[in-house]
């Protein structure tokens, strides 16, 4: 229908625009009080290119784009959590008219087909917060607060319910920027719920043969398409990586199931079928009967998906306190495990054990490494307990006056306690820490987007030369990360090439970054026939060249043999490399 202006919400006037990189939209002030947005069904992905680009093939090749997006995904969402409780906004198809009411807005928006929504927002004089919220911020004011406050945390239990709700309809956009926080007050502490929006990429489908390729998790990462089955949980939660991890640490294997159960038991037949049937009936046959029954095969999967995801965010562990004064304690279980308490502590020293600000017990076989961040405060930490086998634990005091001590004992010779601050830090250590204490001002940064998962790449390649012929090449490379190592942790690739002419060559490429302090190390081994042919034209310095044997290949010689290489190498003020090692070569 038509949009009444005059008389929805008791009258609707515009009064900016609004919108992300893709979608038009239209905010507009309601006569009952409240903000109100309408975003066009229809997008245009050209308006995330740089200008330069907008009009030429490009354009026209990221229009095509928009085929892989299902318009009408906040529909079927909308109705979908209705039966949780996960806040959201409820959006309702439109046309707007061609009506004076919208101002300057008439002429570029007069018709247009889109969804009005509600706009969250903060209480203001009689009027309420979104859902009776006492506070409605954006993502990076909500993680400004969480900082400057242990008083300020998020419901992770509400959290994770809308990430697996997120996986169950395929929407892999959940950057920070699609997040809305509602906060309400608990006494003298403040918990924030999420607020997911914009479901530009819920249900999308990339089918095709460029589509596919950039489905691949080595080409594009952040991509996936809806499927009736789940393919890549990394690649699905790939842009929401970081809310993820600095918000969702608290939560167990437990938790993670019972947040399952908890959708999946939601999710019934019955209110999938209802979903769809909100969609125009002009479209339930053309895609909806299809979706829902996707939907449906989702759910019954969305356990091991979930599980899935669980190992991705336990393998390593960001534990991030506040600006204010922590108590921390991380004990050392006797079956490996390792136990983490944090609680709020005042400047007299008094700690606050009822209530703590964060307890979990973390798995050996689940997690390799926890960091934990004080930031500042007056932050103390306090490593006990004995095991056979442990879990690495970063301690990263934070610029702030911290006490440090570690007593704990763990079998063999590796340390399992890592220990960041300034000089001056007091600390009491025993044999299972390693003292990593610098003046250096980055020795206690704490960066939410540090964490990068490891990677992969194909390396395939047809060439021609007049040496070789034609060479066709095929190779991987595997890329590490860790923790505050820069580009990477470690790089290998293995490759084989072979060309008409007869040549065959295996090859690998290994480089470790800051193995012993700024020094890299790296290996590589080549063999077979090499690349590219040699040509001899005999001893001496008198030898003469043929043109006719020359262009008869005579020259050419057909060499194999091995040449491998140990090195060590250091960057010189970001201009060059000086190397140095042993090589080896048998021909």
């Amino acid at each position: 229908p038509y949009l009444n202006l005059d008389t929805t919400f008791s009258g609707l006037t515009p009064f900016a625009l609004g919108g992300g990189r893709q979608t038009t939209t239209l905010k507009f002030k309601a006569g009952n009080g409240y903000e109100y947005a309408f975003r066009s069904v229809d997008k245009n992905l050209v308006n995330a290119l740089p200008r330069d680009y907008r009009n030429s093939f490009v354009g026209s090749m990221i229009k095509e784009v928009t085929a892989t997006e299902y318009p009408y995904g906040a529909i079927i969402a909308s109705s979908l959590m209705d039966q949780t409780d996960i806040l959201h906004a409820r959006p309702r198809l439109y046309v707007l008219p061609d009506h004076p009411g919208l101002g300057a807005f008439q002429e570029p928006f007069a018709g247009l087909f889109g969804m009005l929504e509600d706009r969250p927002g903060d209480p203001e004089g009689d009027r309420e917060g979104f859902m009776g919220a006492d506070d409605v911020t954006r993502s990076v004011n909500l993680f400004r607060k969480l900082y400057r406050d242990n008083d300020r945390y998020v419901d992770e239990e509400a959290l994770g319910k809308a990430r697996v709700f997120d996986m169950l309809i395929g929407d892999w956009g959940r950057h920070e920027d699609n997040w809305k926080w509602a906060g309400y007050d608990r006494g003298d502490k403040r918990v924030y719920y999420p607020i997911p929006r914009d479901r530009d990429h819920a249900f999308c489908r990339w089918n095709g043969l460029l589509p596919y390729l950039a489905d691949r998790v080595w080409a594009m990462p952040m991509v996936e398409s809806f499927e009736a089955g789940f393919k890549d949980i990394k690649s699905l939660t790939w842009p929401a990586r970081h809310v993820d991890r600095l918000l969702l640490t608290e939560l167990d294997h437990q938790d993670w199931t019972d947040i399952s159960s908890y959708m999946s038991q939601a999710m019934t037949d019955e209110v999938i079928d209802q979903a769809i049937l909100s969609l125009p009936p002009e479209i339930l046959p053309v895609s909806g009967y299809e979706l829902g029954e996707m939907l449906k095969s989702r759910r019954d999967q969305l356990p091991d998906a979930v599980a899935t995801y669980y190992s991705l965010l336990a393998r390593q562990v960001d534990v991030v306190g506040s600006n204010k004064h922590e108590w921390v304690e991380v004990e050392r279980l006797a079956g490996g495990n390792v136990q983490v308490r944090m609680y709020k502590r005042n400047k007299a020293g008094e700690v606050f054990r009822d209530h703590p600000l964060y307890h979990r017990e973390f798995v050996r076989k689940e997690t390799r490494e926890i960091c934990i961040y004080g930031l500042d405060g007056e932050d103390v930490f306090h490593v006990s307990g004995r095991a056979r086998n442990s879990i690495l634990v970063r301690i990263i005091g934070g610029p702030g006056p911290d006490r440090i001590t570690d007593d704990s004992q763990v079998g063999g010779s590796k340390r399992h306690t890592l220990i960041y601050d300034t000089e001056d830090t007091p600390v009491s250590l025993g044999p299972e820490s390693r003292d990593l204490r610098s003046d250096d001002p980055d020795i206690n940064i704490y960066d939410r987007k540090a964490f990068t998962y490891n990677t992969y790449l194909p390396k395939p390649l047809v060439y021609y030369s007049s040496d070789d012929g034609f060479v066709g090449s095929f190779g991987m490379n595997w890329t590490r990360h860790g923790f505050r190592k820069e580009e990477f942790k470690s790089s290998h690739d293995l490759g084989l090439r072979a060309g008409t002419s007869g040549n065959v060559q295996v090859e690998t490429e290994n480089l470790w970054k800051e193995v012993a302090g700024n020094w890299d190390a790296g290996f590589n081994a080549y063999y077979g026939h090499y690349y590219p042919y040699y040509n001899f034209f005999g001893l001496g310095n008198q030898t003469a060249k043929d043109p006719d044997l020359f262009e008869a290949d005579y020259y050419k010689v057909y060499l194999k043999g091995l040449i491998s290489s140990l090195y060590a190498e250091n960057e010189i003020f970001r201009k060059g490399v000086f190397r140095v090692g042993l090589l080896y070569e048998r021909i």
